[in-house]
């Protein structure tokens, strides 16, 4: 799998924009939702940025705002790293010493009850313009995450044994020298390999995407890993959200490309051996959609449950 790469600058702002345009089409500040009312904003009361350990929030707070970004769009993908956008006005020759690429930053939130943290990272890039009429000097600033900076991170000169999918991330994390959150002890056995000076992102979502677990970009900037039985939907909801906690009104969308009716996962060393899974009323309902799957599963045992799941998530649209 491809690593995610972060926003440009010219995106960034591009982002920005978008979302001061929605907030402002949008906001509703102090504003509940009665049952079977729209969904609307949860109101917060205060927002705080701080860079390098100083609180930043009276220069990038005074209405240009701050865009973060969490998770994913899609079901079906790892999420990318967490990312954060914001503009700072003049900050003059005091606040520009707090400022340079790799300086931590944090931003919180407070919706009444005490600050929240909603991103941990380190600046990633800085783009100063400096005004038309030669007045002040604004710093667009994006920053970076813990899973983003594993993107960065070459790892992998001793080879790994076949182990649980959790104790192979473990390894991973270890090495990529970032902040471990929780990681989830796995579910299946991957096969031993040789990494050579690999990049540890595509390394763990490849992982992750094998063992039907997922990466998680923690707003307190560490990295965890949760493995396919923490993400069994049979365990039911794990928090039941207020109407007005939703940004915006919930949507379903039902499409023939996620549909997937004929699969084959491999697995083992080379040459790999391989197993097949087909779900005959979804193929003649719908046609013939198939999927093959190369993995870095040990058994065959597995690499049919991986088939078998795949059937059972994606045979109807």
């Amino acid at each position: 799998m491809t690593a995610r790469r972060l926003p440009t600058l010219r995106e960034a702002r591009l982002m920005q924009r978008a979302a001061a345009q929605a907030d402002a089409r949008k906001r509703s500040y102090g504003t509940r939702c009665e049952a079977g009312e729209p969904a609307q904003r949860a109101a917060f009361h205060r927002a705080r940025v701080t860079i390098n350990g100083i609180d930043a929030s009276s220069v990038c707070l005074d209405g240009r705002g701050v865009v973060v970004r969490h998770g994913r769009t899609n079901s079906t993908e790892q999420p990318s790293p967490n990312s954060a956008v914001f503009e700072l006005s003049d900050i003059g020759a005091s606040g520009a010493q707090m400022l340079w690429v790799g300086a931590p930053v944090t931003m919180d939130l407070d919706y009444g009850s005490g600050w929240v943290r909603h991103f941990t990272g380190a600046v990633s890039d800085i783009d100063a313009t400096l005004a038309a009429d030669g007045g002040s000097l604004h710093r667009l600033v994006a920053t970076s995450s813990g899973l983003g900076t594993m993107a960065n991170r070459r790892i992998g000169d001793e080879p790994w044994p076949t182990e649980l999918d959790g104790e192979r991330m473990a390894t991973i994390l270890a090495l990529s020298a970032v902040t471990v959150g929780t990681v989830d002890p796995g579910t299946v056995r991957v096969r031993s390999r040789d990494v050579d000076s690999q990049d540890a992102y595509r390394l763990a979502v490849e992982l992750a995407s094998h063992a039907f677990g997922v990466m998680v970009d923690e707003r307190d900037g560490s990295v965890s890993y949760h493995d396919a039985a923490h993400r069994d939907l049979e365990a039911g909801p794990v928090a039941v959200l207020d109407a007005s906690e939703l940004r915006s009104e919930p949507a379903a969308r039902q499409t023939l490309a996620s549909i997937v009716n004929s699969v084959t996962v491999t697995y083992g060393s080379e040459p790999q051996g391989e197993v097949a899974a087909e779900d005959p009323d979804s193929i003649g309902t719908h046609g013939l959609y198939q999927k093959r799957m190369t993995t870095q599963l040990a058994s065959s045992t597995d690499a049919q449950h991986v088939a078998d799941t795949l059937l059972a998530l994606y045979a109807e649209p």
